[in-house]
């Protein structure tokens, strides 16, 4: 997994990040440390039309069919200023709890798609299962197939574009899965350390935004 401050690679049983000192309190002083309540499509900015928002949970239902394993959902926001978008979608993905989602499906299994409408960013969020199996590379590829109409503000077509293609390369990579080793169960401790707060066992994610350079340069503008 990556580090949500400073993304570098860090180890399943790290305690900290060992190049920023980074741990779970630190998200949790940003965000809180309850569970919140999200839709598998969470349309906070409200830049989806009804139309749109069936469309694309009619795309969720058969991704889920198509691949039983997984869960896909993404929180679609217009954010303050100075958000940390990284560090968000981190603690998304280890705090919502998804009301429309199958709770045979672990968050260790999800897909989680952040789009913030002001800073025109997108990013990528993988849970621990699926981390083994999807390349940077591979998320590259979906960010990318709904660049353009993201950056046209056509946000319907783009996250449309965009999960039609995540479905694509699953099943490409679903040809080698049987050949990978079986991902180690995950560890009792979180990687960022002790939970204080008693919450259930950290889900570790990894963010990716392959679009983005470092130093948070728009991601399809």
């Amino acid at each position: 997994m990556k580090c949500p401050r400073c993304s570098k690679s860090v180890t399943h049983r790290s305690t900290a990040c060992e190049a920023c000192g980074y741990t779970l309190a630190d998200v949790q002083s940003l965000y809180g440390s309850n569970h919140v309540q999200m839709d598998r499509l969470h349309d906070a900015a409200h830049c989806l039309l009804k139309g749109e928002r069936d469309k694309l949970d009619e795309l969720f239902d058969k991704l889920e069919r198509r691949f039983p394993q997984l869960c896909f959902f993404a929180y679609l926001g217009a954010l303050p200023e100075g958000t940390r978008l990284n560090e968000l979608s981190f603690w998304l993905m280890n705090h919502a709890t998804i009301q429309t989602s199958d709770v045979a499906r672990p968050r260790e299994n999800g897909i989680l798609l952040l789009l913030d409408t002001n800073s025109q960013w997108a990013g990528l969020t993988l849970g621990y299962f699926v981390e083994h199996y999807l390349r940077d590379e591979d998320l590259s590829v979906c960010l990318r197939a709904g660049q353009g109409q993201l950056a046209a503000g056509n946000y319907g077509e783009g996250l449309r574009l965009l999960f039609n293609k995540m479905g694509k390369v699953l099943a490409r990579r679903s040809r080698h899965i049987k050949r990978l080793p079986q991902p180690a169960e995950p560890s009792l401790l979180n990687p960022f350390g002790a939970d204080v707060t008693g919450l259930p066992s950290l889900r570790s994610t990894r963010r990716v935004s392959p679009l983005m350079p470092e130093g948070g340069d728009r991601v399809y503008s």
